[in-house]
């Protein structure tokens, strides 16, 4: 098969001729060149029609894009503004999938946490200033009750009366120690003054009452919360013990676990349910707050001094006594030296 181009009366051909090997004939085909020109030049506008309409549509498409990524990045800066002014409700509406996305997923987790925390902060400098106003209410000219106890203490001794002057001295140094400065004590002074406190509140039980404490003396020197123990103590005699008609025991004790000063406060009064227990598990470990108006709230006072000072980790633990008899208190604190403590007030 031969193609030749030719020009024939002005016009230019294309001429296709083949001879067959059978015949001998041969066949030739004369096309004019416009034609097929007119073919290539329609595909050709045809395509270039489509590339330009494919590129607008990706060029539309990648503007859309850019301005709705331009509205989100702005709609984040203008709630980061928001949030360094103070307000700390605003929400990053998250559509679809993406690294803008994912900012705004924590972006809005950030935010909900920085409440949180402020919340909490509030809530702690709340009570802190609650229980400073309950302690100057508390101290109507304390120096003057607390001379007075001496001037009782002076005159029972003189008397003979050997009892009431050892009570006064006690109450005088119960007094002595809930005046002094300082959050944190010598576990030595916090032994020390639930003894003077079981003494004085034996005098009302006598027999009914009964108490041991087993604390190492290489531990004594470590320092501890002041009033840890004491409102334990109180609460397991007013709602454990004085129900029973025949009284019972305390026994507080201490120990070192690795890194950790252990203390534990067992009585076998009356206990609590099983319900009222899991209910005061859960509290202490989750919301202690939601209990505050609860006849236990020197439970609740003391966990949250605890984790106040040395964090969440620290803190209290109820779990049923041997034969579901009493309740058993568990505290854990850090086991640091006394130097190490000096900063904490």
């Amino acid at each position: 098969q031969q193609v030749e181009q030719l020009t024939w009366d002005n016009t230019d051909y294309f001429l296709s001729s083949n001879t067959s090997s059978l015949s001998g004939w041969t066949v030739a085909a004369l096309v004019p060149s416009s034609s097929l020109m007119q073919d290539i030049e329609a595909i050709k506008q045809t395509t270039m029609l489509m590339i330009c309409l494919t590129i607008l549509l990706v060029l539309g498409a990648t503007l859309l894009a850019i301005h709705r990524l331009s509205q989100q990045i702005t709609q984040l800066r203008s709630l980061m503004r928001q949030v360094e002014i103070g307000n700390l409700d605003v929400r990053f509406q998250a559509q679809g999938r993406g690294e803008l996305q994912s900012l705004g997923k924590s972006f809005n987790h950030m935010v909900a946490r920085l409440k949180q925390v402020i919340q909490d902060n509030y809530e702690s400098q709340l009570q802190r200033k609650k229980a400073e106003l309950a302690a100057l209410h508390s101290q109507i000219n304390p120096h003057f009750l607390y001379n007075t106890l001496g001037s009782f203490q002076m005159l029972a001794v003189t008397e003979g009366q050997d009892r009431l002057a050892t009570m006064a001295y006690r109450l005088g140094q119960l007094m002595r120690y809930a005046l002094e400065p300082g959050t944190l004590v010598p576990l030595q002074q916090e032994v020390e003054h639930i003894e003077h406190f079981l003494a004085l509140i034996k005098e009302r039980y006598e027999e009914r009452l009964g108490y041991v404490i087993q604390i190492p003396e290489e531990l004594l020197d470590y320092k501890i919360p002041r009033f840890t123990l004491q409102p334990l103590i109180e609460n397991a005699i007013y709602h454990g013990i004085d129900p029973k008609i025949e009284g019972g025991s305390i026994e507080v004790k201490g120990w070192q676990e690795e890194k950790q000063l252990v203390l534990s406060l067992h009585d076998n009064g009356i206990g609590m349910s099983d319900e009222e227990l899991q209910r005061w598990q859960s509290a202490l470990k989750y919301e202690a707050n939601l209990l505050t108006r609860s006849r236990h709230i020197g439970i609740l006072n003391v966990q949250g001094q605890i984790q106040r000072i040395f964090g969440p980790e620290y803190g209290l633990a109820l779990a049923a006594g041997c034969a579901q008899r009493g309740i058993v208190v568990t505290i854990r604190l850090p086991l640091c030296s006394p130097e190490d403590q000096e900063g904490v007030t």
